[in-house]
């Protein structure tokens, strides 16, 4: 059974996310996650949201972002909608974590902490969009 439990639509600005966070953190913690599946799944949620302002929209703060949280079970996806030119998505790739030098982290945060992450296919008049799983684990 699929139930939403929030849709946040944002400009694409950096200023946003400490609110955005909150609101995951506030959510999570209501459906009883532990405070290191918060951390660890808020964590991968603002890598997300960075790489669309950064790379998607190339700074420009204009740009929409839609954040949608849904659950399925015991599954709990994020979906992250822009509406900027598509990426191509061989160009994302994650860097070895051994190789020492700021940035680049983002995509290999994420694939270590989601359960699942893949682009779906956009509709029309829609740029990208992210959706990264999470399993609760018995919560």
């Amino acid at each position: 059974m699929e139930k939403q439990l929030a849709e946040i639509r944002f400009s694409g600005s950096e200023a946003w996310f400490q609110e955005i966070r909150c609101l995951l953190r506030q959510l999570l913690t209501g459906l009883g996650c532990d405070g290191s599946f918060t951390n660890e799944t808020v964590l991968a949620i603002q890598e997300a949201m960075a790489n669309v302002v950064r790379h998607a929209y190339r700074g420009n703060e204009a740009g929409e972002i839609i954040l949608a949280v849904r659950r399925y079970g015991d599954d709990l996806v994020f979906r992250l909608t822009d509406f900027a030119p598509q990426v191509d998505q061989r160009q994302i790739e994650t860097r070895d974590p051994d190789d020492v030098h700021p940035g680049g982290l983002g995509v290999y945060m994420i694939d270590r902490i989601m359960d699942r992450v893949e682009f779906i296919k956009p509709g029309p008049g829609e740029g990208n969009i992210l959706e990264m799983t999470r399993r609760l684990d018995g919560i």
